[in-house]
C-alpha cells in the first residue's frame, strides 16, 4: 500500500511539471531548526504546467469516466423528474412495476426521451478549463485510490484544487528532504553540538542548556553533546554547574556524584562501565 502511493505521488508530480528544484528547501545547517510546517506550506509554490503528449492517457481516462458519471447523473435526474411528476412515489412506481409494463410505460418514455448531455456541460466545466479539469480527475484518482479516502474531496472544477495539489506534491519532496536531515542529525548531531559547546564561553553555553525549561527536554544528541561538552571541564566546572541545575537528582547521582574528589562522567565512559 505504501509503495503504491508513492507510485502515484510520482506519477502526478511528473503529470503536474514539478521539478525538485522547485520543492521547499531545508536550512542549510544541521543545527538550525527547520520552521514550522505551516510557514512553508504558505510559501510553497503552487504552479503547474500541463503537457497534453505527457498526460494524454491519464487524461483521455477521466474523460471517459466523466462521461460515465454524468450519463449515470442524467439518467437519475429524468427518473427523479419522471417520479415526481407522476405522483405517487417510489411506492406507486413499485407496484406499477410488479403489474404490468403499461402501468409504468410512461416512465419508461420519460428516460428514453432524456436528453444526455456531454459531460462538459453536465459538470458546468468551461470549455477553456477543459484539460485542467480532467488532469484534477486523474490527479485526485491516483492520490485516492481507495474509496474511503475520497470522502470529502474539493471540487475538481475549482482551479485551486489542482494548484493545491501541485503545491502537496512540493511539501512531500520537502518532508523527504526533512527525513534526510533528520537522519543526518542523528548521525551527526551530537558530534556537532560537543563541538560547539566545548568552543562556547558560559553564557553561550548556558543559552544552549536553557533552551529548554529544563535539560531533560531537549533532544538526545543536544543533551548527550552538551553534558559530554561540560563534563570535559571537570566536577567543578562552570558548564556542569549549569547543566546540572535543571538535571534530575538520578542524572546527578549516575553521572555527577557529590562528595571529595567528585568525579563526573560522560555517556561514553558509562557505557565502558566505568565504576564511581
Amino acid at each position: 500500500d505504501g509503495k503504491v502511493r508513492e507510485l502515484a505521488a510520482n506519477r502526478v508530480t511528473q503529470m503536474l511539471g514539478i521539478t525538485e528544484d522547485s520543492a521547499p528547501d531545508t536550512t542549510d545547517s544541521l543545527m538550525e531548526s527547520e520552521p514550522p510546517r505551516e510557514v512553508v506550506e504558505e510559501r510553497c509554490s503552487r504552479k503547474y504546467s500541463i503537457d497534453v503528449g505527457n498526460v494524454q492517457s491519464e487524461m483521455e481516462w477521466a474523460a471517459k469516466l466523466a462521461a460515465r458519471w454524468c450519463a449515470a447523473f442524467d439518467f437519475v435526474r429524468a427518473l427523479r423528474t419522471s417520479i415526481l411528476h407522476r405522483g405517487g412515489g417510489w411506492k406507486k412506481l413499485e407496484q406499477d412495476m410488479e403489474t404490468s409494463l403499461e402501468n409504468y410505460a410512461d416512465v419508461v418514455g420519460d428516460l428514453v426521451a432524456a436528453p444526455i448531455h456531454p459531460y462538459l456541460e453536465a459538470c458546468g466545466v468551461e470549455e477553456t478549463d477543459t484539460d485542467r479539469t480532467l488532469l484534477t480527475i486523474a490527479a485526485q484518482a491516483f492520490l485516492n485510490a481507495k474509496g474511503s479516502d475520497r470522502g470529502d474531496l474539493p471540487d475538481v472544477r475549482d482551479g485551486e484544487t489542482l494548484q493545491d495539489i501541485a503545491r502537496d506534491m512540493r511539501m512531500r519532496i520537502y518532508s523527504e528532504r526533512v527525513r534526510k536531515k533528520m537522519a543526518q542529525w542523528k548521525c551527526e548531531g551530537e558530534r556537532m553540538v560537543f563541538l560547539s559547546a566545548r568552543a562556547a564561553d558560559i553564557g553561550q553555553y548556558e543559552a544552549l542548556v536553557k533552551a529548554r525549561t529544563h535539560v531533560h527536554g531537549l533532544t538526545k544528541e543536544d543533551f548527550w553533546g552538551l553534558w559530554d561538552a561540560a563534563a570535559c571541564d571537570g566536577h567543578d566546572g562552570e558548564k556542569v554547574r549549569v547543566f546540572l541545575e535543571t538535571a534530575t537528582d538520578g542524572f546527578r547521582y549516575k553521572y555527577a556524584p557529590a562528595g571529595p574528589g567528585g568525579k563526573v562522567y560522560t555517556r561514553q565512559k558509562k557505557k565502558k562501565g566505568s565504576k564511581r
